[in-house]
């Protein structure tokens, strides 16, 4: 079962901040390699929904909800 992650205008800008920090604080090859790995995660969430922990704050909600962590994200 494949499912479809949407992109929030939030997630979009705080993902842009993850990558203008790491290119000015460290350098633009990692940001790039961070990015990325973030966005393979959400792709890994698409290929499998099943995949990640279960949020535990969100148990008591219709659908279930899980997160991955990404290095600090």
């Amino acid at each position: 079962m494949e499912l479809r992650v949407f992109w929030t205008n939030t997630a979009r800008f705080q993902l842009e901040d993850i990558f203008n920090y790491y290119k000015s604080k460290v350098s633009i090859r990692v940001a790039r390699k961070l990015v990325k790995q973030i966005i393979e995660r959400t792709i890994q969430l698409e290929k499998n929904p099943e995949s990640g922990q279960k949020e535990p704050f969100l148990t008591d909600r219709k659908f279930e909800y899980r997160y991955f962590v990404e290095g600090n994200y």
